[in-house]
């Protein structure tokens, strides 16, 4: 069981009362949840981000001339074009207010990258 007080056994009820109960649970899980470290979760991104730029890669067009980019340059494009989706500036303080009080590890490397 884990040793967060979100979840729980829910007591013996009715169908409606589980169901109350599972609309309580949080959308997103947290690491503790599952008794792992909160870095489990940058872990977890790090890996969601990779698989989704290797479909995205996968997902293009394959070219069939002598002159197809290597793979690494269709990266760097596909890298350029997020990067240009990006904001210049992110402001720090709004960002740190979006977040609130209670910083997950992720958050913290966020407020630090823009703080650079």
């Amino acid at each position: 069981l884990s040793s967060l007080p979100t979840y729980y056994i829910p007591r013996d009820g009715s169908l409606h009362s589980y169901q109350d109960y599972i609309t309580l649970l949080p959308n997103i899980d947290r690491p503790e949840a599952f008794g792992q470290h909160p870095n489990a979760d940058i872990t977890s991104q790090i890996i969601e981000s990779r698989n989704l730029f290797e479909t995205l890669m996968s997902l293009q067009i394959q070219s069939t001339s002598s002159l197809a980019e290597s793979k690494e340059d269709k990266v760097g494009k596909l890298a350029s074009d997020v990067l240009s989706k990006i904001p210049q500036v992110i402001d720090y303080e709004n960002t740190e207010k979006l977040i609130g009080a209670d910083k997950k590890p992720l958050d913290v490397v966020l407020l630090q990258e823009i703080s650079r």
